[in-house]
This record gives C-alpha cells, structure tokens and sequence, in this order.
C-alpha cells in the first residue's frame, strides 16, 4: 500500500475515529465504554462495494455500516478484495472482504472491529471463496476465485450458470454433435422464454434485442431472415470479470426489462502492484468422446453430405489465447487492459456431397470454417479525491462464424454478431448518501457479410461445368444469399442515489432510488445490390446478344446444356433466365427512446426486514406506461440469523423486440424484372409482393411472481427452501390474417403480433451448503448440494411462432396446437453438487460439479389421424432417461519467484463418460436420428502470472 494511499485514509474522519479504537483497545481498558456503532455490528446491512483494492474497500464498508473499524496488522496489502453486494451481517462482509488477504478480523464486546495479521500465516490456507454464495434469497453471487476454479469449457458467462437450479438450458447445448460452436448459450430463468433476460456488464445492458427469440433459421436457408441473435449480445470471456451475480426472484427495483431474471458481470479493476498474465488454452477432437446414434456414426466421420453450417463437428481444435496487463499508474490512477481470442478451426466440411463429387464435381468440393471471438478490454479507474471516483470502461467483442451455401460455387459468407460497449462512470460519496452517475454507448450487429452479391442456379452445361452434370436442375449453383446488416446503437444515461441509513424509532430505513434514459436505434438493411436468378426460370437460347448489341454473359449461357430439364428443351440450346429477383440497397430503421424510474425503501425494524419497491418505464417505441410494484420481507424469527422467512410479491416487465417493426416494410426492397423474348433485355422492376407485416398496437408482456422461502443454520450448515411461481400474462405471437381488402398496402395473407401469450411456472429449489470448511489431511473443501423442480406451461417457444388453435391429438385426446406441452428449457428434476477442495501442498485445487437431470418426454408428430371425420397431427411422447454429468477442473500453480507463478487448468467434462441421450433431432419423426450429449473431454490451459 503507497504512502499517499494510507496517508487519505488516515485522514478521514472515520479513519481517525478507527485510530482511537485501536488505541483504547491495545489499551485493554476494562471500563471502555460501548461503540455508539455497535448495534450495527449485529444488524444486516445493505452493503454495495465494487471489487477494488483492499484499503478503499474497508473505508467504503466503514461509511456504509457506521462501523468503528482499526488495524493492528503491519500492513494492508494491495491484494483485490472481491465485490459486496446485498444485505449481510457484518461478519460475513469482513470474512469475504478479507479472503484474499492473510488477515482477520475479530468483533470486540464493545462493538469495535479489530484487524490483525492471522495468527500463523505460513498456515493460513489461500483463499477457497464460498461457492456461489447467496447473499439474499434469489441472489447468487459467483466472485473471481469461484469463477477462475470452476470448470468451463470455452470460459463463457453462461456456462458458470449450470450451477444455478433456477437457470435452464437449451437441451442441445451440449450436444455432441457440435463441440466447437463458440456461441454463447440461451438460458431460461424460473421458466420464462429464454430471449427475456436482462444480461449486464457493469450495471448496463448488453442485450441484442434485434432477433434473440425468432424461430429456428439456419444461416444459409434464407434470402432475408438470419439466424436469430443470442440474447446476450457480447460473448465476454470470464477472465475479465470480477463476479457474477444472479437474480432470479425478488429482484430489486433497481432492475428492469426482464421476464425471467437478471445476469450482472462485473468487470475487474486493476491491481495496485503492476501485474499481468498470460496463457493458452487448446481443446481438439482427439480429446473429445462422441456419443453418437449408431446408424449415423458412420456417416458423422465420413459425411456423405454437404454441411455449410458445420451442423456436425468431427474434426475440429478450439484455441485461446488470453493476456493481461495492470497496475496504477500514479498513487490514483490504475489500468487494466486484456486481450482474448478464441478461434475454432472446423475441418474438412463438405461442400458437395459426395454423390455430387462421385459424378465428376471439379470445383473445389471441401473446405475449413472457423469461428472466433475477440475480446479486447480496457478500464481505467481515478480517485479524484475521498469523495469522487471515476471509471471508464471499453469493451470491443466482435464475433464470427464462417458458413457457405451447400452445392455452390463462391458459396461462402459469414455470420457477425457480438459489437462494442463503453461506460463513463461517477461515483460520489455525500454527506448523505452515494451518487452514481453513468453514460454509456453500446453498438451490437447480427449480420451477414463478405458474400457475393449474387445468386445463380444453372442447369449443367460444358462452361457451367463445375458440378455434377447428372443434376435435373439447380445442378450448377454459384454465389451467396447476400449481406445483410442488422445493428443496434444505443446511448444512456443512468444514475443512482444511495442514502445513508435512516432511523425513524425503531425502525431504519435505507433509501435506494435512481432513473435511466436510452435511445436505441435498430435496423434491418443492404448496402449493396443482391440478385437472384431461380432455375424455374431458366429458358432455352441459342444467342445472348440482346437487342442493343450487348452480351449477356451473366445471366445467359449459349453453350449447350447437358442435364435433362424438367420441360422441353431445344435441342441443344443453352440457356437464359427470364426473371431476375433484385433486392435492392436500402433501410429499415426503428428507433426507442425508453425511460425509467425506481424507489425502493429498505426498512429493518427489530428482527424484521422488508423492502418495498416500485419501477415505472415508458418507451415510444410500444408506448406503454408500464408500472412495476416489487416487495421482499426477510424476517430473522429468533433474531440470531439461524431461522429466515423470506417472502416476495413482484412484477417484471419485458422488452421491445425490433424484430416486430423491422419485419415492416421488408418486401419494399425487393423487386423482379422479366427479360423481352424480342429484345432480350430486361425490362423495368416491378415490386415483387407487398408488405406481409403489420404491426398493431401492443402491450409490453410482464411476470407476476410469487415467492416463498426459509433459511435454517443447523449444525453450521445452511438449509433453504424456496418456491417461486410466476404467470407471464400479455406474450407476444404472431398471427396469420386473410387480407379482406381493407389494407390495400398489405399482401393478400399477411402477419401481425399478438398478446395472446401465456407461460405459467412452479418452481420449488432447496440448497444445503455447509458454512464452514472440512479440514482433512491438511486438505480444505468447501460444498454445496442444490435441488430444483419445476413444472412450465406455455403457449409457445418463440413471438415468430403462430398461436395456433388447430385441433391435433396428443397421448389420444384431443387439444389445441398451443396446448402442446413444452419441451425444452424444462427439465423436471435436476441435482446439483458443487465441490471444491484446495490442497496447498501440491498447489491443486480440484472444483467438480455433478448434475443429475430427471428423466423428461419429447413431444413428436407422428402422422395423422382420424377424429370426427377429419385428418388430424397426432402427437406422441418420446421417453427421454435421466442424465447424469460430473464436470471436473484440475488446478495447479507452482510459484517461480516472490511475485511469479506458474499454472495450469485442466477441464475434464463428462468425467464417466455417460452416454446422455438429448431426443430425437425431429420433431415431425418418430424414426429421426437421435442426438446424445458429448462424451468426456479435455480442455487444457497453461500460463503465467506475474
């Protein structure tokens, strides 16, 4: 610790009062009297203090409890202490605030608060941080060391979430099939959809609203549509964060724009000392077990099909390579910058299958892909003075997926998501409370680039020669779907106001209110012409040379053709398309201007806590004043923090969804010309249809939930049992309407959306951590069981999907099509057992994660069947067997030097090897392939700290 650091803390009234403290308790004077501050030693406080170094963040939790606080150590490191946030006691706050230092800190009987060197340091184990600590019930919070010693395949924000019973998967986001996807992972909190989560970096928003929940669109299947976007819209490594915290009930006001819950990163500030890392990661196919259907195994190795979006993954080699540089600068001013990049290499991919190859394909039939992802961070931090400080953060996640469009010549584009964000951060200590004041700007894509601008499908002839001559049609395919680009820029403004404690009698009140403005603007367009040029609109020629002299060697071949086309054909002509589809250069564009407010009292009367709580939003963009009332009561029974009743009465509302808007006026941009069989020359454009999208006046959808939960400390472990149920009213679908002439500017069947929507969730979840640490054979572990149940209605898996009220028949009765149950992000039963055992001889620490998934069915269309003199779908369950999956993390550090270390990260997942069955990979097919999960793998990473 600098000199001028100690010197401003010394300084301070508090540090000065501490000071005292010290004195008289060296002293050991038997008539001290009481701390006027020691009735704060026994009450929970509501603690807010960031990850930074350990002297600023004793001072903050001096100011924030009223605590007197001295030090009888030689000094304070300059160790990072992790981030507080929640209401605790003050014991727990100092336990965690010093874990990663060798000091402790011990509550005198007069209400002081002492800080000493531990009293052996040699035996002081390093730091072993609870496992996704619960600061209240619905919060977890994972800091660094829980982060940095978990298991974590490609080092992802979601992938730490597995731990949490309240969070769901997709099922196949641990498929076999695809272990090199770099793409951050959907998740479902409490049963809501998965696109309505509020995903954060330092308290702002990186969600992509463009597309996160549209249906399932595969990147080289459209003219139009791409793939939906991942809700989270940056793929950031969890190297740079600091912590993790999740709400999934009794969410604070503070919160808003969610259905289900809320994943706020914290990013890590820099070290006082100058410090850095660097380290390499590498998974590959060699270290990797696939669980494959048997029929298909053959067929996974040696792919007789073309694949352009690598939708099987055999073989492949993942690598990571992260560095880290920080320190202060000046006594004041500290940075921290860090690199990533992730780069999945996928080999061999078929670009014609090989029946296309086998009968004479002389393009080039195979090809590699990559995906990647970049993380490039920097933030800098500056204390103004005791009273203000600043941070500026800059975060630029750019990520890629290469593809191609199967059978085709110059067939490749990518796929680009992820963007950049920065923040501006204030913070201010008053006299009477916090200010925090933020501006941030943000520019997330998800788009198509680096394609041709043109797409062609040729008969076979001697100079269209490059595929497989035998082909009737779309034989000899050249070109992309063209490019596409859809962003999202957003600016705001945010600011805080936390005032310091209240008392009114016997009751204190913490006061928590603050507001937010954005304007974000989304849009769908091309910058450059695309053409489409169909094989039903081929015709036969004998000439190119059109009326005005001009050859037509882009869209007309005279050579001869050699397949056999479906219609007559003149012998030996070539051929020439008498239409051509245009989409032309242009912008849709939707713009929100959003506001919003939040208040929340948190009240501690004697043994009972309640806080209250109210959020109001407005948006121009769906126009809806939406009023969101919240309340939580945390009450201590016996008044010594054994026995807690928790209960909550909360409502959610979500976000706008571009998609909607930017789906208006699609079809303005595309256009046909049809070629003069005299001249040959392509006459004016013409508009190809009208607008097949309407959007009507819509409510923002929103979950009302309920909670119920106790807390016990028995035998030093914590017991909780919580139930959370929720009822997601005014959800969005789309609906399909016959044009009755009225919309004139409309196509005869057009689309509008709904709030027809229902989900409906029960969610029962039950925790046993153990507060203390085993100690055995000079090992220490740490644990933690969870158990989860859940049961979901919806009407739905996503806005793009038809509320559909047909009649089918399902386990034979009949109901309507949106009654079918849901499938995915909804397993019953899970288990969860987190360990984590630290052993200092050898340097290791071992971090496992079980997790036991009930069994569950798959719904399937089998055929149809007749009822009451129809033909209607008949639905059946396909029986899906439990699943069970041990992940596993080998730590190893090895000091090299005083400040110097060597380490090294095993991940071992799927340690046994279960074969884990997913479901059918049809859901129209009770006879499909079945997919399974992946077998054991290895990731391993090697690096160096200084």
């Amino acid at each position: 610790m600098s000199q001028k650091a100690l010197n401003r803390i010394l300084a301070s009234p508090r540090w000065r009062t501490s000071l005292a403290g010290f004195c008289l308790l060296t002293a050991n004077l038997a008539l001290a009297q009481p701390s006027p501050h020691s009735d704060h030693v026994s009450t929970p406080h509501s603690i807010n203090i960031p990850a930074q170094p350990l002297d600023q963040a004793l001072t903050q939790l001096t100011e924030q409890t009223g605590v007197t606080l001295a030090i009888q150590a030689n000094d304070l490191p300059t160790t990072m202490s992790p981030a507080l946030k929640g209401r605790m006691g003050l014991e727990d706050a100092l336990k965690l605030l010093l874990s990663n230092s060798l000091l402790q800190a011990r509550i005198t009987p007069e209400g002081h608060v002492l800080i000493t060197d531990a009293p052996d340091q040699a035996m002081v184990m390093p730091p072993v941080l609870v496992l996704g600590h619960d600061q209240q019930l619905g919060m977890t919070v994972y800091d660094r060391e829980h982060i940095r010693s978990m298991p974590g395949r490609h080092g992802q924000i979601t992938e730490l979430l597995r731990q949490n019973p309240a969070v769901q998967f997709d099922r196949n986001s641990r498929s076999s099939k695809n272990p090199a996807d770099l793409a951050s992972e959907n998740i479902s909190i409490n049963g809501a959809k998965y696109w309505d989560n509020n995903f954060s970096v330092d308290g702002v928003s990186i969600n992509n609203d463009l597309n996160p929940g549209g249906q399932s669109v595969t990147a080289n299947s459209s003219m139009t549509d791409l793939p939906a976007n991942t809700s989270q819209g940056m793929n950031l490594d969890t190297s740079l964060l600091e912590s993790i915290t999740v709400y999934d009930s009794n969410v604070p006001a503070e919160y808003g724009g969610f259905t289900g819950g809320v994943v706020e990163a914290d990013t890590r500030t820099p070290t006082r000392e100058l410090s850095g890392s660097v380290s390499m990661s590498l998974t590959q196919d060699s270290w990797t077990e696939y669980h494959l259907d048997d029929r298909y195994e053959e067929d996974f190795h040696a792919p007789s099909d073309a694949d352009g979006t690598a939708e099987t993954q055999p073989n492949f080699r993942t690598l990571t390579y992260r560095a880290t540089l920080e320190g202060y600068l000046t006594d004041d001013f500290g940075l921290i910058g860090s690199f990533v990049r992730r780069t999945s290499n996928i080999y061999d991919k078929n670009i014609y299958a090989s029946n296309f190859v086998d009968n004479g394909v002389t393009a080039p039939s195979k090809t590699d892909l990559t995906q990647q992802v970049d993380n490039l961070f920097l933030k800098g931090v500056w204390a103004v003075n005791d009273r203000l400080n600043l941070s500026s953060t800059l975060n630029y996640a750019p990520q890629s997926a290469e593809y191609f469009n199967i059978n085709t010549l110059n067939g490749g584009f990518d796929i680009e998501s992820g963007g950049l964000q920065t923040t501006l951060k204030a913070d201010w200590q008053g006299d009477w409370g916090t200010w925090q004041h933020g501006l941030n700007y943000s520019s997330l894509e998800q788009s198509r680039q680096n394609g041709e601008d043109y797409f062609k499908a040729w008969y076979a002839s001697a100079d269209k020669n490059w595929s497989d001559p035998t082909q009737r049609w779309n034989a000899t395919m050249e070109g992309s779907y063209g490019n596409i680009e859809q962003t999202q820029d957003k600016f705001g403004y945010d600011f805080k106001l936390q005032l310091l404690p209240l008392q009114t009698g016997a009751a204190e009140h913490s006061f928590n209110l603050g507001g937010n403005v954005e304007h974000t603007a989304a849009t769908y367009g091309r910058t450059t012409e695309f053409t489409q040029a169909n094989g039903t609109d081929l015709i036969p020629t004998y000439t190119c040379q059109t009326a005005s002299g001009d050859i037509d060697d882009a869209f007309c071949s005279a050579t001869p053709i050699i397949a056999t086309p479906y219609r007559g054909w003149a012998p030996d002509a070539g051929q020439m398309f008498k239409r051509l589809y245009h989409y032309v250069p242009g912008e849709i564009k939707v713009s929100q201007t959003a506001v919003g407010a939040f208040v929340d009292d948190r009240i501690q009367w004697h043994n009972l806590s309640v806080r209250t709580g109210i959020r109001a939003e407005w948006d121009d963009y769906l126009r809806n004043v939406n009023i969101a009332p919240r309340l939580a009561l945390n009450w201590d029974l016996f008044g010594d923090q054994q026995t807690r009743v928790i209960a909550g009465a909360n409502r959610y509302y979500g976000r706008s969804i571009f998609d909607y808007r930017l789906r208006e006026q699609r079809e303005s941009m595309r256009y046909f010309s049809l070629r003069d069989p005299n001249t040959l020359e392509f006459g004016e454009r013409i508009l190809a249809a009208k607008n097949s999208t309407h959007l009507q006046d819509l409510k923002t959808p929103y979950d009302d939930e309920v909670t119920l939960g106790i807390e016990q400390v028995f035998a030093d472990t914590l017991f909780s049992l919580r139930v959370v149920d929720r009822k997601g009213r005014d959800q969005i679908h789309r609906e399909r309407i016959s044009n009755d002439g009225s919309h004139e500017d409309l196509a005869t069947t057009y689309y509008t959306y709904t709030n027809d929507g229902t989900t409906d969730s029960k969610n029962y979840y039950v925790s046993i951590r153990p507060q203390g640490t085993l100690n055995l054979w000079h090992t220490f572990t740490q644990g933690e069981l969870t158990l989860g149940w859940s049961d979901v209605t919806t009407t739905g898996s996503h806005y793009n999907q038809n509320l559909d009220d047909t009649l089918v028949m399902y386990k034979g009765s009949p109901i309507k099509t949106y009654d079918i149950p849901v499938d995915n992000y909804t397993r019953p039963w899970t288990v969860g057992l987190t360990t984590k055992t630290h052993i200092p001889a050898a340097g290791l620490t071992l971090a496992n994660f079980f997790n036991w998934r009930s069994s569950y069915s798959q719904v399937i269309r089998d055929g149809r069947i007749d009822y009451q003199g129809q033909r209607i779908y008949n639905y059946v369950d396909y029986d899906i067997d439990a699943a069970l999956t041990w992940d596993m993390r080998v730590g190893w550090q090895k000091a090299v030097g005083s400040n110097e270390t060597l380490f090294a990260n095993l991940d071992i997942g799927n340690v046994l090897n279960d074969k884990n069955t997913i479901g059918s990979s049809s859901s129209s097919s009770t006879s499909a392939e079945i997919d399974y999960e992946l077998g054991r793998n290895f990731t391993l990473e090697v690096g160096y700290r200084f």
